[in-house]
């Protein structure tokens, strides 16, 4: 993948500054990749990363649900501006749509809160799920499920249907494996479904309709898809379409290695940029997505192998089966939201080949242990009966 990346400078225009802009955030993404893979962390640190990334999660779901407020009510540090230069840290600016304004957080764009929040859900969710929560969250019960809604409560709050689609067939290749259990699969959808009714009868009262709100955008959704360039701009559908298509026309010019990083402005002004998926297609060509795709299914099938070894504890078996279904919403939501260069998309990727390095050696050490106790038992039986 990362040859595939060097070559894609020879293709096209040869922009040189702008690839090596691009490439240079590659580079950085891949150092941070194969620093994390080489940390050598025991089961308490693992512990420890993963509790503290669920808590600045938390952290930035409760600001998110602060905005909400804020932005109806003009309250201060609605939107921050050095996330977003566009406005201040005094009162905010947002999509309001029928009286509710989307929720992005730290983030520039609700999307990208929504593609942040999924692995947080994810993880939490399986862990409550397999009655392990205890184990990477707190001891206390009923803090672990409140977190959960609150992580699930800022994700709805974006109102992005990028991440909700990614989450729904996150949840729907749940049921397709069944490695948490179909049931209680459906009584967690079930559980958060009713929440959000209730958080959005709530948020009414204050004469914010987040229920309104998001029947009026599906609703949309499907008008935009009929007639997107006769109606308003309600959703992204037709911008994110718009983009796709121009991506596969410029990527039509160099389908093997694509027309190298950071380019596509080069050959169309329509859209200088595109989404995830597309946008590795054309600055990387076939090559470089069939690379991509290589890489996540080499990692979905470790940590499913993984998963199913007797000889893991609890926490191992779990953590490997919620890593699966992160790497599965990053691979749908990668058609929504930011490309591979971005550090984020690296960040659960270094995890899942961290994750796996570890539990691989802690296998293979559980197996050499138990071989030399087999072996010690074997000459003490020998030893017993005068053999030896």
């Amino acid at each position: 993948f990362s040859i595939i990346s060097l070559f894609s400078v020879n293709a096209g225009n040869n922009q040189f500054i702008d690839f090596a802009t691009k490439g240079t955030q590659l580079v950085l993404a891949l150092l941070f990749f194969y620093c994390v893979s080489s940390l050598a962390l025991s089961e308490k640190d693992f512990k420890g990363i993963f509790r503290f990334w669920i808590i600045v999660a938390t952290l930035v779901s409760i600001f998110a649900i602060y905005q909400v407020f804020a932005f109806s009510f003009n309250w201060p540090y609605a939107s921050l501006s050095f996330n977003n230069p566009s406005v201040t840290n005094q009162g905010g600016e947002a999509r309001f749509i029928q009286g509710f304004g989307q929720v992005s957080s730290v983030f520039r764009e609700p999307s990208y809160l929504g593609a942040y929040l999924l692995a947080p859900i994810i993880i939490v969710g399986i862990f409550l799920l397999r009655g392990q929560g205890d184990q990477i969250l707190f001891r206390s019960s009923t803090l672990n499920w409140s977190i959960l809604a609150v992580l699930f409560a800022a994700f709805m709050l974006t109102s992005s249907q990028a991440a909700y689609l990614s989450l729904v067939v996150t949840v729907a290749s749940m049921f397709t494996i069944n490695k948490v259990g179909r049931w209680r699969v459906l009584r967690l959808i079930i559980y958060m479904l009713f929440l959000a009714l209730i958080g959005g009868l709530v948020l009414s009262l204050f004469n914010i309709d987040f229920i309104g709100a998001t029947i009026y955008r599906f609703n949309y959704l499907i008008i935009n898809m009929m007639h997107p360039n006769t109606t308003l701009e309600v959703t992204s559908y037709r911008v994110r379409t718009e983009c796709m298509n121009v991506a596969f026309q410029v990527w039509e010019k160099s389908p093997i290695i694509g027309v190298g990083l950071n380019n596509m402005s080069y050959y169309t002004t329509v859209c200088e940029f595109s989404l995830g998926w597309s946008q590795l297609l054309v600055d990387q060509g076939v090559i470089g997505v069939i690379l991509m795709l290589m890489i996540f299914i080499m990692f979905i099938r470790e940590l499913y192998w993984l998963s199913t070894d007797a000889k893991l504890s609890p926490f191992w078996s779990i953590l490997c089966i919620a890593m699966i279904f992160v790497l599965v919403s990053d691979v749908v939501n990668g058609f929504f939201t930011y490309n591979w260069v971005d550090l984020q998309r690296w960040f659960n990727l270094a995890l899942a080949n961290l994750l796996i390095i570890h539990v691989r050696f802690r296998i293979e050490h559980i197996s050499l242990l138990s071989l030399q106790n087999n072996r010690l038992s074997s000459q003490s039986l020998l030893t017993e009966k005068g053999l030896l």
